[in-house]
């Protein structure tokens, strides 16, 4: 979602959440909270490979942002 201009960014966030209402498992990639926070109902923490913190997406940011 980082590449293409604005309306392409909307029409791909747009897509992302019909399919999300729709029941359908989306693994999303991100190191940014607010995509996370806009985009995700679970989130979780990997680092090297390993689970850090898995759950809701403001208590796995709170673990991120802790981090550094």
């Amino acid at each position: 979602m980082a590449v293409g201009d604005v309306e392409f960014q909307k029409r791909c966030i747009d897509k992302i959440k019909e399919l999300n209402e729709n029941g359908t498992t989306i693994l999303l990639v991100s190191h940014s909270p607010d995509t996370i926070r806009a985009m995700c109902n679970k989130a979780i923490l990997l680092v090297n490979g390993e689970v850090i913190s898995s759950g809701e997406p403001e208590k796995v940011i709170e673990s991120y942002i802790s981090m550094f």
